[in-house]
């Protein structure tokens, strides 16, 4: 189940929209239309790299977003994802299902661990400061999202009662699952959340040539209307209702169930089922 980000939306209207490249479809129906349309503030200015990759600069710091890498510089990736993840479980703790109380006592082998992690990609929002002198040149993580796949149809399908579309073959589509997206409060206000999503569906899109067809799903708690419309505006649309057992195994972490889910609160049927369809070109 995503984490109830409180990720605010992006700024109003009337200011210069920047679009990424690409259809998606929408539902099965066919329908196309350009996705992830969203507005940046009037201070920044945007520049455009493949995949995962790019950067906002405004007078005071840059905002850079780019897919952390599993094998580069992994030591250092995993110090500023531990502080990031700290620093958030502190912000919002009951938007995850871990504690802070758990994860501080993780060891860095532990930390590399879960960055490095196999069918887990995680995107990352790093800002560098030009005021202090201190800190000039110096970057920390201050937002991150994490996707989990490909996976495979059985790993990846619902029971018929969540309502979501059965998935096709594994040689016709490819399937993802948004763990996450929190960005740190201080730093709310900018579109950031969404610009981090926009770059992780670029580098899905662009990653490998085939299967052409992707979809990418992920689970909202019931009432996060914020987290509801933030993906809404990026393309994404309601295809169900799930469980929050269904969202723990969606999301790999089965470990965390208790051994009865009959019971209230695990098999209530109430979280928000979200689905975005895109084409590779």
């Amino acid at each position: 189940m995503t984490q109830r980000s409180r990720e605010d939306s992006p700024s109003g209207s009337g200011e210069p929209k920047v679009s990424a490249t690409g259809q998606v479809r929408f539902g099965r129906s066919g329908s196309t239309n350009k996705y992830s349309s969203f507005t940046q503030p009037r201070s920044c200015k945007i520049q455009a790299f493949p995949c995962s990759v790019g950067a906002f600069d405004m007078s005071s710091h840059t905002y850079s977003f780019f897919r952390v890498s599993k094998t580069d510089d992994v030591h250092a990736s995993a110090r500023k994802y531990r502080d990031l993840r700290l620093r958030a479980l502190k912000a919002a703790p009951g938007s995850f299902a871990s504690t802070y109380e758990t994860e501080v006592e993780l060891s860095d082998a532990d930390w590399i661990s879960l960055l490095t992690l196999p069918h887990r990609e995680v995107f990352t929002c790093a800002v560098t400061s030009h005021e202090s002198p201190k800190r000039s040149g110096s970057s920390e993580w201050i937002g991150q999202v994490t996707l989990r796949g490909p996976m495979s149809r059985e790993d990846f399908s619902l029971p018929p009662e969540s309502g979501h579309l059965a998935s096709r073959p594994d040689s016709e589509e490819e399937r993802w699952q948004v763990l996450g997206l929190f960005t740190l409060p201080e730093h709310r206000g900018n579109g950031l959340g969404a610009t981090l999503c926009e770059k992780a569906l670029e580098y899905l899109r662009h990653h490998r040539p085939v299967p052409r067809s992707i979809q990418v799903r992920l689970m909202v708690k019931p009432g996060n209307s914020i987290t509801v419309r933030l993906y809404e505006r990026l393309g994404f649309v309601r295809t169900g209702q799930g469980t929050l057992a269904e969202a723990l195994i969606a999301n790999g972490d089965e470990h965390l169930l208790p051994r009865n889910t009959s019971g209230p609160g695990y098999s209530d049927r109430n979280s928000i089922i979200m689905a975005l369809y895109m084409d590779r070109p």
